[in-house]
């Protein structure tokens, strides 16, 4: 059984670099990642009836049928900030699950761990071991006590704090 597909369209203002023209348009995230990566994206512009760059604008274009302030751009939603993306090993959206576990075996030894945010390429963690930099451990997140867990391999890419006597340190990890 395979996870079903799904598209993830956003709506962004746009203003096209040759006329001026501001249209609100639903782009699918590889559009919205070229859009923050290069400051533009091309499309067809309806005013100059050609193939133009179109880059983001403040202003909020108000479609037919869609009141400004029920829209929402791609930055509120993925929350991401263009100055900390640099330092980021994992650029994907993240998820921030309530109370869920994940077992990390690290040799010999077995640690259950508190997720703090996971994305598809990797996972931030809340442990009290203490893992070094650029380890490899294994990883089954969503952890059941006695149940079928399928452990995948991962590297300790970050640690955010070194775990103390009263309080666990943080790691992140990424999949391998």
């Amino acid at each position: 059984m395979t996870c079903p597909d799904f598209e993830v369209r956003i709506s962004i203002p746009l203003q096209c670099t040759r006329c001026g023209e501001t249209e609100c348009t639903q782009l699918e995230e590889p559009a919205i990642g070229e859009l923050n990566r290069k400051g533009s994206t091309q499309r067809h512009c309806s005013s100059c009836k050609c193939l133009v760059d179109f880059t983001r604008t403040k202003e909020v274009a108000k479609p037919a049928g869609v009141e400004p302030d029920l829209l929402v751009t791609a930055q509120e939603i993925f929350a991401v900030s263009p100055e900390g993306a640099a330092e980021r090993h994992r650029s994907q959206f993240r998820i921030h699950p309530r109370n869920m576990k994940a077992c990390i075996r690290y040799g010999e030894r077995r640690d259950l761990a508190t997720v703090v945010d996971y994305c598809r390429t990797g996972l931030h963690i809340s442990s009290a071991m203490l893992y070094e930099l650029g380890c490899t451990v294994e990883v089954a997140t969503d952890f059941i006590e006695g149940g079928v867990n399928i452990f995948q391999r991962a590297r300790v890419v970050s640690i955010y704090c070194r775990p103390m006597p009263e309080q666990p340190g943080g790691y992140e990890l990424v999949y391998q």
